[in-house]
């Protein structure tokens, strides 16, 4: 992939990954809120920032939605996920927010706080890529 190619790509995943939260913002903004899609939605916008970061790197993502492992794969100079964030909670709320399942579905509480975790994530990474000059 040709360094501009590589830039376009990346751009493009982070791109999709303000989409996603702009989706959790107004999930959150119905009454009542739309909890799972708000979780769904968080998780796809870090797991996209994350993903942008490593294309911008020249690192072909790997076919992963879980952001440990992901995060992992950030190489030095990329801001990583604050120590506060829960990448498996958030991995976890964001498959566990798409089906009916055994487990306890999610509260507006846990959208509010994975719309916050989402945002630790692409926030920094998006700064990364505005001071590396790569802007719209």
């Amino acid at each position: 992939m040709s360094g501009d190619d590589k830039v376009f790509e990346a751009r493009r995943w982070l791109r999709y990954a303000e989409d996603d939260l702009e989706v959790v913002r107004l999930a959150l903004e119905k009454d009542p809120p739309l909890v799972g899609p708000a979780c769904f939605h968080s998780q796809q916008a870090a797991e996209k920032a994350i993903k942008a970061a490593l294309m911008l790197e020249g690192i072909v993502p790997p076919f992963q939605h879980d952001l440990r492992i992901l995060s992992n794969l950030l190489p030095d100079g990329w801001p990583a996920p604050p120590s506060d964030v829960d990448l498996q909670r958030l991995t976890t709320r964001g498959a566990a927010s798409r089906y009916p399942g055994v487990w306890p579905e999610s509260v507006v509480g846990d959208a509010i706080e994975a719309e916050a975790e989402a945002r630790a994530i692409y926030d920094p990474i998006a700064a990364e890529f505005a001071r590396r000059g790569v802007t719209e």
